[in-house]
């Protein structure tokens, strides 16, 4: 997998001992990819669109200016703003995301990672959505889709929203 660190395992050959390069996924990939997560994909299912019509007009009209807060929403309304960016904001992207990504497995992604966000002041879940946000206004401003593929695109604005993840508060 792309972006995973790498290990080193060491066993033996015909001729003494091989090491080979054996990928680790990180605590995220894991847990998309478990049985708990296929669990919380299907509730996603259920209730995506009610999380997304959480998002009020205001808000998205907010959405490609410099007004955009989340500091004093609820959780479900930072994913589904995070979620919104992606798959529905102006940029040429959230079509390449629809086709390419199922829409729960991407609820579940966020929703996991806002998980591993840590509770402090500064560096938490509504920061990354306010990251994600901003580079998302940047882009359309500077016309990223002129350079930038609709996967690059969304990799970096997945990136943005991702990281801050784990960081303890300090500086």
């Amino acid at each position: 997998m792309q972006g995973t660190q790498v290990s080193r395992q060491s066993g033996s050959g015909q001729g003494g001992r091989m090491s080979s390069l054996v990928p680790k996924r990180s605590a995220l990939e894991q847990a998309v990819g478990s049985p708990r997560a296929e669990r919380i994909d299907e509730a996603l299912e259920a209730d995506g669109t009610r999380v997304s019509s959480m998002l009020t007009e205001e808000l998205l009209g907010d959405l490609d200016s410099e007004n955009f807060v989340l500091l004093d929403c609820p959780k479900e309304m930072r994913i589904a703003s995070a979620h919104y960016i992606l798959t529905a904001g102006s940029g040429g992207w959230s079509s390449w995301v629809r086709t390419n990504i199922p829409e729960a497995k991407l609820f579940t992604y966020l929703k996991i990672l806002e998980s591993f966000y840590l509770q402090n002041p500064f560096h938490n879940f509504a920061h990354a959505v306010d990251v994600e946000q901003t580079v998302y206004r940047y882009m359309l401003l500077t016309g990223t889709n002129r350079f930038f593929s609709d996967q690059m695109a969304f990799s970096v604005l997945i990136a943005a929203t991702g990281h801050d993840v784990g960081h303890t508060g300090v500086n």
